[in-house]
């Protein structure tokens, strides 16, 4: 009897601050049970409104993020290039000092080497310049600049439209196919036609990411593609500059063109089996392992006998290499908005 008036005893000192049921000597254990569960409902509504606001705020500051950050790296990825364009130009002599025609030209076989249209520097006075400025609807002079400074800007800015006309010009017409089979023996016109190809692609790339709404990149499928699409796009402008620099030999640059010729035909499972003899050679070991165990096979030295094979031990030829995989892939699952190159 004892434990029974303490538990009624208890159940009421709980009721006590509840207006709903009077408080009595004796109630109903339904009404208590009514009670109980009515108040956990209302307690559970309103953990899940707090949690659906704080969910939603989460994800309104997110998108947002994701918005300032493509917006600042697109900035940041074209005044990168107009910087270097300027300190390029910086080391030429001053087009308001008359020169001779040697020097008020850039140099056709380095344009030819490095793809960069050919720009003649007029004996421009600093008036006719700021009035180009204009047209161009760029500052005619920033804070601290000199008229030097001016002049060398506004010829930057002038090489700058004229590779964005070239690349427009790229996209819509395409680019010269790729003649692999000479790349030893016509090793800088197959270096132009390769370097071409893969700035054609990474434009067409970068485009397609583009094109793509915000809200399209609130899957983690799509967050992932533009994270893959950044890192290939930086690892493959090292892939160019090796190109450029020849700084590969030629076993190797005669495959990588090669590999950009078979995208150019569609060829991706030839593409794809060029990319493996790159990068394992005809060595019959995964990638990147070269022995097993503590004893060296027999025929191994024979086996390792391609010295292209195995490149992927060196770290930035890996990460180019790498990159370049995933540009194929890219190409692969775009083919069909993709153009195919004739001879």
């Amino acid at each position: 009897m004892d434990f029974l008036k303490e538990e009624i005893e208890r159940k009421r000192r709980q009721l006590e601050g509840t207006s709903e049921l009077p408080v009595k000597k004796a109630f109903r254990r339904g009404d208590w049970e009514k009670e109980r569960e009515k108040k956990y409902l209302q307690e559970k509504q309103q953990k899940d409104e707090q949690r659906e606001l704080k969910k939603r705020k989460l994800e309104e500051e997110r998108l947002k993020y994701e918005e300032k950050k493509l917006r600042i790296s697109r900035l940041a990825n074209k005044e990168s290039s107009r910087n270097e364009e300027l300190l390029t130009e910086t080391t030429t002599p001053s087009p308001a000092v008359k020169a001779s025609p040697a020097s008020t030209k850039l140099s056709v076989s380095e344009n030819d080497r490095l793809s960069i249209p050919e720009i003649t520097k007029d004996n421009l006075t600093l008036t006719e310049i700021i009035a180009k400025l204009r047209e161009m609807k760029e500052p005619i002079r920033l804070f601290g600049e000199s008229e030097e400074a001016t002049i060398q800007r506004y010829y930057s800015l002038l090489k700058y439209k004229k590779l964005e006309e070239i690349e427009n010009e790229l996209l819509t017409k395409g680019v010269e196919t790729i003649d692999f089979e000479h790349a030893t023996t016509t090793k800088p016109k197959v270096s132009k036609q390769v370097v071409a190809f893969l700035q054609h692609g990474i434009r067409i790339w970068d485009n397609f990411l583009s094109s793509k709404s915000i809200n399209s990149f609130e899957s983690s499928e799509s967050q992932m593609q533009l994270k893959i699409f950044r890192q290939a796009k930086q690892d493959l402008d090292v892939l160019i500059q090796l190109i450029v620099d020849e700084a590969l030999n030629d076993d190797i640059f005669k495959s990588i063109a090669e590999i950009c010729y078979r995208c150019q035909k569609h060829e991706f499972v030839k593409a794809n089996d060029m990319y493996l003899r790159l990068t394992i050679g005809n060595a019959p070991w995964p990638i990147g392992v070269t022995m097993v165990g503590i004893h060296e096979r027999s025929a191994h030295q024979r086996l390792q006998a391609n010295p292209s094979s195995n490149i992927l031990k060196d770290e930035k030829k890996r990460k180019c290499l790498q990159a370049l995989k995933r540009f194929i892939t890219f190409q692969e699952r775009e083919s069909s908005n993709l153009p195919e190159y004739t001879d």
